[in-house]
């Protein structure tokens, strides 16, 4: 039969515990405290990345939102800007266009008082030239 010798078991089963208590607290524990540290500082970085990531497309949202009506309101204001420059084209062109008619008929009717002066002076010498052919032929 089989012969067991519980002192060396006691012995045995006492070391091993003896080596596991040892190594708990000399090995295991450090490794599991580092572990748990690493682990609370890679959660805060997550976190932290997280909380960046959020932060940076909430600001990136505001800047094209900022943007759009940005360009919203200088579509605007150059629409306003144009439609006020036809408006003063408009105004410019009319006042220019009544002031050369208004030129235009000043000169005409200069042009109308030289024709009628010029008409009576060639009149006149229309009458001096016939006498002078006149003369001429009879000579």
């Amino acid at each position: 039969m089989l012969d067991i010798d519980f002192a060396a078991v006691a012995v045995v089963f006492f070391l091993v515990w003896f080596l596991v208590f040892v190594l708990t607290r000399i090995f295991f524990n450090p490794i599991r405290k580092v572990r748990g540290e690493r682990a609370s500082i890679l959660g805060g970085n997550r976190a932290a990345f997280r909380q960046a990531s959020e932060a940076y497309e909430k600001d990136l949202q505001d800047i094209e939102a900022a943007l759009k009506s940005a360009k919203s309101a200088a579509a605007a204001l150059r629409d306003g800007l144009e439609a006020e420059s036809l408006r003063e084209k408009s105004r410019i062109i009319s006042g220019t266009s009544v002031e050369c008619q208004s030129l235009v008929l000043k000169a005409r009717q200069e042009l109308d008082e030289m024709i009628k002066e010029l008409k009576i002076e060639m009149e006149e010498r229309a009458g001096d030239f016939a006498e002078h052919i006149e003369k001429r032929l009879l000579d």
